[in-house]
């Protein structure tokens, strides 16, 4: 990339913080955040690297579905004392920053008390696809209750 773009044209690589992109974004007007209460919450374990999945009851009955590795910075650590961290979402209140263009998380702020999934279900599958069980990140359900995708997601026997 160097060796082939003139000095004005180079790209230029920051020494800023994270903190310090989110609060550049936000004086540009580049971030919607939106605040949530919630009661509790269920984990669907990850198939290979996609990142974490949560449906998570709203105080308003609704379900918001959270999908993706930016949720790895709020699970536990517990076997690396220079990193050990506790479980800090999902939680009973919090607010997610997303990129008003990408539509991606830009950072979360969790608060209230942490609330450990109720239960991990197994990954989806094939049928979960064509059925509509997998909604995109930051999605809210209103269509079903959080115990009626509890139960269809923890079905046994559930296969490809």
């Amino acid at each position: 990339m160097f060796l082939f773009n003139r000095r004005w044209q180079r790209p230029s690589f920051s020494n800023q913080s994270v903190e310090e992109r989110v609060a550049e974004m936000e004086r540009e007007g580049l971030l919607i955040s939106e605040s949530f209460e919630a009661k509790r919450a269920f984990q669907v374990e990850e198939f290979e690297d996609e990142g974490a999945h949560y449906f998570i009851e709203l105080a308003d009955q609704s379900v918001l579905y959270l999908n993706g590795q930016y949720l790895y910075d709020y699970d536990p650590i517990i076997d690396d004392p220079e990193f050990n961290q506790a479980r800090a979402f999902p939680c009973s209140q919090f607010t997610v920053r997303r990129h008003k263009k990408g539509g991606h998380v830009v950072s979360m702020t969790c608060g209230g008390v942490v609330l450990p999934p109720e239960c991990v279900t197994p990954p989806f599958n094939r049928k979960d696809l064509k059925r509509g069980l997998v909604p995109e990140d930051g999605q809210i359900l209103r269509d079903k209750s959080y115990e009626d995708l509890k139960k269809e997601l923890l079905k046994e026997g559930k296969t490809g």
